[in-house]
């Protein structure tokens, strides 16, 4: 049976202390796997910017992420 991951990717500053990461970027990033679904990458809005076209992406997606307001806009990122 294939294993199934959903990766969000966010991009921006975090917080490292004892080996751990915290801050927003962290949150959102979080938030954004946990919007995907099973072998999905979800890319958010500031990362697609970023990556500038490096990676083929779908068309836009509005979410609602648990705990943040507002709505936000994610991609999926389109491999294999």
């Amino acid at each position: 049976m294939p294993v199934r991951s959903r990766i969000g990717l966010h991009t921006g500053n975090a917080k490292a202390e004892g080996g751990d990461f915290f801050g927003r970027t962290v949150v959102v990033a979080a938030r954004v796997a946990g919007v995907a679904g099973g072998t999905e990458i979800l890319v958010s809005q500031v990362t697609q910017k970023e990556i500038d076209g490096a990676f083929r992406l779908s068309g836009p997606r509005s979410i609602e992420l648990k705990g943040l307001s507002g709505p936000y806009t994610v991609f999926d990122l389109l491999w294999g």
